[in-house]
C-alpha cells in the first residue's frame, strides 16, 4: 500500500511538472529597429528578437521567417536592391551563422529573408532576455535611384506581413517540450517608427549657475492621443543627460503622426506638450521643454535661469504640489534622511534638507498643478 501511495504521488508530480512545462511557453518581442540612412539611397536597419518572460522559461530558438511590406514609391523610380549588411553576414548577428536568415529577396512591394535551417533540439541559439534582445540579422536597402524619394523612415511605410495578410507570413519557431513548435505571435511585431530627441529639465536638479542638472535621471514619457480621452498610445523610458538635457526615447507601438507628449518623473509634476500636440512625430522627431514656457500645455513650466524647467515636488504623483508633499518632505528633513535618488530629495544632493522644503513650499504657495487638456 505504502508503494501505491508513493508511485501515485510521484505520478502526480510529473503530471503537475508536465502541465507547467507545456502552460508556460516562451514569449517574444520582434523588432525592426536602428534604421540609419548610409547615403542618399542606402537605408540600414536591424531585426531584433527579445524574449519577454526569462524568468519562467529558456527561449531556444528553432526557426523564423520574416516577411514585410514597403512602400515602391520611397525608391524614387529605381530598383530596390535588398541584403545583408555589411558585407560579410558574419558581421552582423548575435547568432550562429546555421540559425540566420538567408536569400533576401523583393517581389513587388514585398521584401522576404528566407526561412533559416531548422536546427535540431540543443543546437538553436538561445535568445536574450535583456532589452533590445538578439539580434537577428542586418539589412540594407538599396535603390538604384540617386536618392530615395525622402530620408524620414515614415514614408517607407514599413510594415510587417502577418498572418491576417495569409500565407507566406512572419512565422517564429522555438523549442517548447523538446519539440520545434510555432509559437508565432503578430501582435509582438513591431516597427521602430518614432524615436524621439526630447529635451527636459527638472526644476529642483537644476543648477542655473552652472547650467547642468547634479545628476542623469530617468523620465518615463507617454505619448498621448491628440483627441479625447488622449489615450496613452505608447510609452518609453530613457535617462535625460546632466550636460545637454536631453533623452532618446524610442516607441514601438504608436505610428508616426500627431501626439501630446505626456513627461513623468518621480519627483517633477506631470507635464505636457503644447496645446494640439506635436505635430508629425516620426523616426526623426525632436521637442525641447526648455525654451519657452509656451512650450508645454497651459504654460505649465518655471524659468530657472534661461531654462524653463518643469515643476518639482509632487511627491505624491497626483498631480497637485500641495500640503501632503511639503509634509514628506519636511519629516524626511527633520530625520536627516539621507541616500541617492530619494523621492523627497528634490535638488539631488543625496540629503533631504531646507532647500528641498523651500522649493516645495513655493511651488505649493503659487498653486502649482498638472493642467492637461
Amino acid at each position: 500500500m505504502k508503494n501505491k501511495i508513493i508511485f501515485v504521488a510521484s505520478l502526480i508530480l510529473i503530471l503537475v511538472d508536465l502541465n507547467v512545462s507545456l502552460a508556460v511557453r516562451p514569449t517574444y518581442i520582434l523588432t525592426a529597429q536602428n534604421f540609419t540612412f548610409r547615403s542618399a539611397n542606402e537605408l540600414v536597419f536591424d531585426i531584433y528578437i527579445l524574449h519577454t518572460n526569462p524568468a519562467d522559461t529558456v527561449f531556444q530558438f528553432a526557426i523564423g521567417q520574416y516577411y514585410f511590406y514597403f512602400d515602391t514609391m520611397f525608391c524614387a523610380g529605381g530598383t530596390i536592391r535588398y541584403d545583408y549588411a555589411p558585407g560579410n553576414i558574419g558581421d552582423s548577428s548575435d547568432f550562429p551563422f546555421a540559425a540566420r536568415p538567408r536569400g533576401p529577396t523583393r517581389v513587388g512591394s514585398t521584401l522576404r529573408v528566407n526561412s533559416n535551417t531548422v536546427l535540431g533540439l540543443g543546437n538553436g541559439p538561445i535568445v536574450s532576455g535583456v532589452a533590445p534582445g538578439s539580434k537577428i540579422i542586418r539589412m540594407r536597402l538599396r535603390t538604384t535611384a540617386v536618392a530615395f524619394s525622402s530620408n524620414k523612415l515614415s514614408d517607407l511605410h514599413l510594415k510587417w506581413r502577418n498572418s491576417n495578410a495569409g500565407n507566406p507570413y512572419v512565422k517564429i519557431f522555438g523549442y517548447i517540450g523538446g519539440t520545434a513548435t510555432e509559437m508565432t505571435d503578430s501582435t509582438k511585431h513591431f516597427i521602430e517608427s518614432i524615436s524621439l530627441n526630447l529635451k527636459i529639465i527638472p526644476e529642483g536638479i537644476y543648477y542655473d549657475l552652472f547650467n547642468q542638472l547634479t545628476r542623469r535621471d530617468t523620465m518615463t514619457v507617454y505619448l498621448r492621443n491628440t483627441t479625447s480621452p488622449y489615450t496613452k498610445v505608447d510609452s518609453a523610458k530613457a535617462v535625460i543627460d546632466s550636460v545637454n538635457f536631453s533623452g532618446f526615447f524610442k516607441y514601438w507601438y504608436a505610428p508616426a503622426g500627431t501626439y501630446y507628449i505626456a513627461i513623468n518623473h518621480f519627483n517633477t509634476l506631470e507635464t505636457w506638450s503644447k496645446s494640439g500636440g506635436v505635430m508629425n512625430l516620426s523616426d526623426t522627431a525632436f521637442y525641447d521643454f526648455t525654451t519657452d514656457a509656451l512650450q508645454a500645455y497651459g504654460n505649465n513650466l518655471k524659468l530657472k535661469g534661461s531654462k524653463y524647467c518643469a515643476y518639482s515636488g509632487d511627491i505624491n504623483q497626483d498631480g497637485i504640489i500641495d500640503a501632503s508633499d511639503l509634509i514628506k518632505i519636511y519629516n524626511d528633513s527633520y530625520a536627516g534622511v539621507t541616500g541617492r535618488y530619494i523621492v523627497s530629495d528634490l535638488n539631488g544632493d543625496s540629503v533631504v534638507d531646507a532647500s528641498d522644503i523651500s522649493t516645495t513650499d513655493n511651488n505649493v504657495y503659487n498653486g502649482v498643478m498638472k493642467i492637461t487638456p
